[in-house]
């Protein structure tokens, strides 16, 4: 375990912590970075990823099933939690987004890539993808329920660039065209800037976060987000048949820390930011621990998972 710690889950970590210091040492600011990350790094790594992935159209539809399966399991445990926990509509809103949104692009993309390879960041790609679409459609109508703004605010998923280079790349693999070296080496090049860019956005993006709120809904969601996640995750991968190594790297993605995206959602529409902030905090250092364990038993012999 010691050994999945330092080699996957430490790197990770401290180039996250450079933001960190950037951001608080250097007041570097992220919205730049984190700009070139959504409209630049991020649809060259989804394009480049599509486009050499050796993976199945089956295998495609399984991991979109996966995704639309494992949000609206998640939706439904989440829903009679938060009656138990006596949640007003507000604050119903941020646990919903809290627990049912991990962060699978800039921590989770990097640690598959670390464990398994590009055969598992192929997989986790797609999830990727998928979850960036239900962020601009499912986050934002969880967040803005009741609202008058929220089914225009639905639109905003059509702005997000992931999608359509995910469509680009569909369309290639489907006809056959051979990519030309003068798109293929800088879309290459951008794409393998996306993860450690991912990180260094997400060490500047904790830098700025503030506040803890509602500490035993708080905890709770914690606890969804890094283990019944995991659980949950298992189960579905396990229904669907998945290959072993794709069923892993969607565990691992699916057991991630709440996903840093979530707090810019609660604020736009103001679905208790501050709690969303402190499980995001609180769930990324926590995460430390139990990825490290998750990892050690997917890859251990002993067959726990």
């Amino acid at each position: 375990m010691l050994q999945i710690f330092t080699d996957v889950v430490l790197p990770v970590f401290i180039v996250a912590g450079v933001g960190f210091l950037a951001q608080r040492l250097l007041n570097m600011q992220v919205l730049s970075l984190s700009q070139a990350v959504i409209y630049l790094f991020s649809p060259a790594l989804v394009f480049t990823g599509l486009t050499n992935s050796s993976l199945s159209g089956e295998h495609v539809v399984k991991i979109v099933l996966y995704s639309l399966l494992f949000s609206l399991v998640t939706l439904v445990l989440s829903w009679p939690i938060s009656k138990l926990l006596r949640l007003t509509r507000q604050d119903q809103s941020g646990f919903f987004l809290s627990t049912m949104f991990p962060n699978a692009g800039n921590y989770g993309l990097s640690v598959i890539l670390l464990a398994f390879g590009q055969a598992g960041l192929d997989s986790g790609i797609i999830f990727f993808v998928c979850q960036a679409v239900l962020g601009g459609t499912l986050a934002v109508f969880l967040a803005s329920r009741g609202q008058a703004s929220s089914i225009a605010s639905l639109g905003q998923v059509l702005r997000m660039p992931q999608m359509y280079a995910a469509l680009f790349a569909i369309a290639v693999n489907l006809s056959g065209i051979s990519i030309p070296a003068a798109i293929e080496k800088p879309a290459s090049i951008l794409g393998q800037a996306a993860i450690p860019a991912m990180l260094i956005v997400l060490g500047m993006q904790l830098a700025q976060v503030k506040g803890i709120e509602l500490p035993v809904a708080m905890g709770t969601a914690v606890i969804m987000r890094l283990a019944l996640s995991a659980v949950v995750a298992f189960g579905i991968t396990s229904f669907l048949g998945m290959e072993d190594l794709t069923r892993k790297s969607l565990i691992i993605q699916s057991s991630m820390p709440t996903a840093v995206f979530v707090i810019i959602i609660a604020t736009q529409f103001n679905a208790n930011p501050r709690f969303v902030t402190g499980v995001v905090v609180v769930s990324t250092l926590i995460s430390i621990f139990t990825v490290t364990l998750i990892l050690a038993l997917l890859t251990s012999s002993v067959p726990v998972l």
